[in-house]
């Protein structure tokens, strides 16, 4: 899983150049959309929710990429990391409420940093994303060591 993850996260920079030049204002909203499931997950503190959410956000940033391997291969890693995720179950190291607050805001600046095609912001977004992405105690997958979101 974990080597999964460092490719996913290898692969991220790469679609989120694709997404500012390709994405439409449709992408956009749909982007929204999730985001806004996102935000419902942290309101109900629910951790399933909030990766699922998070992953239908990765896959549809990737959707609106022109590259069909690169699309393919972030969407099978995708698929690969959730399927060995059996359940998110609440830690005690970091509060939940904090950590899922804290990754709802920086995906919200992804997006809002697509939208405004602001290159060097989206790419320092994700650059974060995938560096403070560490895994709490309140988010341990069970059935496998790591996730992130």
């Amino acid at each position: 899983m974990a080597e999964a993850v460092r490719i996913r996260d290898a692969l991220d920079p790469l679609l989120i150049e694709d997404a500012l030049w390709h994405a439409s204002p449709a992408d956009i909203a749909e982007l929204r959309e999730i985001l806004a499931d996102m935000a419902s997950a942290v309101r109900r503190l629910d951790p399933t929710a909030f990766v699922r959410a998070n992953w239908s956000l990765h896959a549809r940033i990737a959707a609106v990429s022109p590259h069909a391997v690169l699309r393919s291969l972030y969407v099978n890693l995708l698929d690969q990391i959730e399927s060995h995720t059996l359940a998110v179950l609440p830690g005690s190291e970091r509060p939940l409420p904090e950590y899922i607050t804290s990754r709802n805001a920086l995906h919200v600046a992804i997006v809002d940093a697509l939208e405004q095609r602001d290159h060097d912001k989206a790419l320092s977004l994700i650059a974060q994303h995938n560096t403070s992405n560490v895994l709490p105690a309140s988010l341990i997958p069970a059935g496998t060591s790591v996730t992130r979101s």
